[in-house]
């Protein structure tokens, strides 16, 4: 996961990163009842936060590895498309974004709403050399929110 972010975005994925520390406390992130109209998700910024590494380590003789350094990292992604179970981010550094990489899965991705960040879901995949998309399991189906149910307060 790379921490380089533009300025810009620098204020809302500070506070994005902070949820993180709370995630899993009722009522600190509060779950959507169901996502924006697609157009409307265009708008925001999405912050991943992980344990993530940004590259591989290619070892001789024993394969690949993926450096892990305990550090809490966060990065901020633009919205590409919305399926019924994910939604794909893209990270595509040549446009000014950044993403998940080895070693995120698991983790949250919140937007920030105006008054607040939320999580709307949990990273999940990306295509392999981590460059253009991240695809990150919706929390806001029917699915997730029935598996959800016994842990979390949902609002």
């Amino acid at each position: 996961m790379e921490a380089a972010v533009s300025p810009r975005h620098r204020a809302r994925a500070d506070r994005c990163a902070r949820a993180g520390d709370h995630a899993g406390e009722a009522g600190a992130a509060p779950l959507p009842r169901r996502a924006q109209a697609a157009h409307a998700l265009d708008d925001l910024l999405y912050t991943n936060v992980g344990y993530g590494t940004s590259e591989k380590v290619v070892i001789h003789g024993s394969g690949p590895a993926f450096p892990f350094d305990g550090l809490r990292k966060w990065t901020v992604s633009a919205y590409h498309a919305l399926d019924q179970s994910f939604i794909h981010l893209n990270q595509n550094l040549n446009q000014g974004w950044s993403g998940t990489g080895y070693g995120d899965s698991g983790g949250p991705t919140f937007g920030d709403v105006g008054n607040g960040p939320v999580q709307i879901s949990v990273v999940s995949t990306g295509d392999v050399p981590l460059y253009s998309t991240s695809v990150n399991t919706r929390i806001d189906t029917d699915d997730a929110r029935d598996f959800l149910d016994p842990f979390l307060a949902l609002s």
